[in-house]
């Protein structure tokens, strides 16, 4: 998700989040060359870090950070 910042801090938080989106770009892509990963690599590859979107985004914490399960039978007995 992206958010709009209007003011002074806004390009300095717009800066951040570009900062933090190549920092993920890299990290998975040396992720990827570690575990020689060669499908990940070349989808990483093919992403722009200037224009991630929320779906890339996405992808490369999953990647690095893998996926949170949801625990819905606990869901259910509230």
């Amino acid at each position: 998700m992206i958010f709009v910042f209007v003011g002074e801090m806004g390009s300095v938080i717009k800066n951040d989040l570009k900062k933090i989106d190549d920092w993920l770009l890299q990290e998975a892509l040396i992720e990827a060359d570690c575990f020689y990963d060669q499908y990940a690599h070349t989808i990483f590859c093919g992403m722009n870090p200037k224009r991630l979107s929320p779906a890339d985004r996405t992808m490369l914490n999953e990647y690095l950070f893998g996926v949170e399960e949801v625990m819905l039978h606990n869901l259910a007995k509230e």
